[in-house]
């Protein structure tokens, strides 16, 4: 009788554990090769993240001639100041400036669609928020 209870216990055992994984071997390798695609697109992604970052320009622009740029010079002295581009998409672009030091003193926000602009400083609070021109 206790081997049919361990019997039936192993079982059930090895029953729960194929039903936690929720694949079989043939949906395994397609998995794998799906999240390898998938992390092969991330890498690209980030690659041309970095790009935009190291250069502080997006979309082939020098910050100088963004759209934005005459609103942020209005507003804060970048003398000293490293751009450095976050995220630009079609809908907005982000930029962080850092001091000599390597902190992050600004941020801007510009959201494309409708021209808005906010600049934040990163200790003191919203410098600016209105749409441009």
């Amino acid at each position: 009788m206790k081997q049919l209870i361990i019997a039936v216990l192993l079982l059930i055992v090895m029953t729960l554990t194929a039903c936690q994984s929720g694949e079989t071997e043939g949906e395994s390798t397609n998995n794998n090769d799906t999240l390898g695609e998938t992390n092969e697109a991330v890498d690209d992604a980030d690659d041309e993240a970095d790009q935009e970052t190291n250069d502080g320009e997006a979309e082939g622009l020098a910050i100088e001639e963004m759209p934005e740029y005459e609103t942020i010079t209005a507003h804060i002295d970048l003398t000293g100041l490293k751009a450095k581009t976050v995220e630009d998409n079609p809908s907005k672009r982000i930029i962080i400036f850092q001091n000599e030091a390597g902190a992050d003193t600004y941020k801007t926000i510009y959201i494309k669609d409708t021209n808005r602009l906010k600049l934040i400083e990163l200790d003191g609070g919203e410098l600016y928020n209105g749409i441009i021109d």
